[in-house]
């Protein structure tokens, strides 16, 4: 094989990206133990595929960023602003088919979630205003994204020309798992704010949204690659695609339901406690 076969092409970008980002990684892993901890870091960790170490990594990688940010003078709440205007943006490239490009602003929108918090931190700017301004935001910024995911699976044949269009089967069921996955990731954030407005709280559930982001990037990134491979093997060109959007779909709306069941207990427990009190 050479470089002008498509498979050395659909790699060329992630091996480059990967070689930096692994060269950043090792140094980083080298040196853990010896850095100091963030207390407050370990303490908003929730139960995930991602363990304390890869958020501490990706925090200390974005930190250089949001350094830039405070010395530019921008609020967190701008930058909450801006990661909206990225996730529509992703919806749009995710709804037109550049799968690859959207799967790279599904991870810089992801990590612009990151920056405002920090920011906030940073700069002591942290306020419950600006707490729930960031909150209600990643809802849409979740919403904007899938949906461009269900859009392409719909309109992968509409034109604007023609009078109608059709859709296969398998895409108005990919457009259905577009739909559940917003569903879930609705009613996963929903259940955990409810409960902790009632005093209760719970960090258990899969597929959070770092881990989401993570896994839709990944899927995205690696699309011209796969989607070769496949086609080489006479599979469906997005099969890859299509499992892992039902994976995300399936785990984040178990984790709804896991969240609802555990603060449902939480609440009877609490109500049959303060009977026998009285």
């Amino acid at each position: 094989m050479t470089y002008a076969d498509p498979v050395h092409r659909s790699l060329l970008p992630l091996l480059i990206f990967n070689t930096a980002f692994m060269t950043v990684f090792i140094y980083y892993a080298i040196s853990f133990q010896f850095r100091k901890k963030d207390p407050a870091d370990a303490a908003r960790l929730h139960d995930s595929f991602l363990g304390f170490f890869f958020h501490s990594f990706w925090f200390w990688l974005v930190d250089p960023i949001v350094k830039f940010l405070a010395f530019l003078r921008m609020t967190p709440n701008s930058v909450t602003s801006l990661s909206i205007l990225l996730s529509i943006y992703t919806g749009y490239v995710f709804a037109i088919g550049s799968l690859n490009w959207a799967g790279w602003l599904v991870i810089i929108s992801g990590t612009f979630d990151l920056l405002d918090g920090r920011l906030a931190r940073l700069t002591n700017q942290t306020t419950e205003a600006g707490a729930y301004y960031d909150s209600c935001m990643d809802r849409y910024n979740d919403s904007f994204v899938y949906m461009g995911l269900g859009l392409y699976f719909v309109g992968r044949n509409f034109t604007l020309a023609a009078d109608s269009f059709t859709v296969s089967r398998l895409d108005l069921f990919m457009l259905l798992v577009a739909m559940f996955l917003i569903v879930g990731s609705q009613v996963m954030s929903y259940a955990k704010a409810k409960g902790e407005a009632m005093g209760f709280n719970t960090k258990r559930g899969l597929m959070q949204r770092p881990e989401r982001v993570m896994f839709l990037g990944a899927i995205g990134v690696t699309y011209p690659f796969y989607k070769i491979v496949a086609e080489r093997n006479q599979f469906h060109p997005e099969v890859v695609l299509m499992g892992g959007i039902i994976i995300m779909a399936v785990l984040v709306n178990y984790s709804a339901i896991v969240r609802i069941v555990v603060l449902f207990r939480k609440i009877k427990q609490s109500e049959k406690e303060g009977k026998t009190g009285q």
